[in-house]
């Protein structure tokens, strides 16, 4: 049995076969690799997009225990500052101490903002000023923001949280 001779191709066609070949493998590689990168990046968006919506909905439980946001009228867009304590203190012999807080986060926060208005913060539209007077502090109410932040008004109504858009600290 003989194998049948194959015609002769004219020239350079084997190297066209090959281009070409080669050519519609490396496409199938790109849309490969666009596939791919898109379905990292759709992947890495809801990532962010998860995240995002965590660190807006509920802030670090430090910042729940250890900080109050102030304002300076019954309106969460008026002229507002975020105050806390720090986790630590160093002594004169370089020792550090831990703080703790207070375990009634709503007086801790009264507190907070209560030093705030002393110092004039608010009577000066927060430009600091070292004048050495202790300011009137208002009656202040505290609130809970959706980060679980609370946050302190001036006024004593005790339909201010519900007022500004947020619960009362339980």
């Amino acid at each position: 049995m003989t194998t049948p001779q194959l015609p002769e191709l004219p020239t350079g066609t084997a190297a066209r076969i090959e281009q070409r070949l080669l050519t519609a493998a490396a496409g199938a590689r790109q849309t490969h690799q666009r596939r791919n990168r898109a379905i990292a990046g759709g992947a890495a968006l809801v990532l962010l997009a998860g995240t995002g919506v965590a660190a807006v909905t509920i802030a670090s439980q430090a910042a729940q225990e250890r900080s109050a946001h102030c304002y300076a009228a019954a309106d969460t867009s008026s002229l507002s500052t975020q105050v806390g304590i720090p986790d630590e203190v160093t002594d004169s012999n370089g020792t550090t101490l831990p703080i703790r807080a207070d375990s009634d986060r709503a007086a801790q926060a009264l507190d907070l903002c209560g030093s705030v208005w002393r110092v004039g913060f608010f009577a000066t539209d927060g430009v600091p000023v070292d004048d050495g007077r202790q300011h009137e502090v208002p009656p202040l109410t505290a609130c809970l923001r959706a980060d679980q932040v609370i946050a302190v008004f001036p006024g004593s109504d005790e339909q201010l949280c519900e007022s500004v858009g947020l619960r009362p600290v339980p």
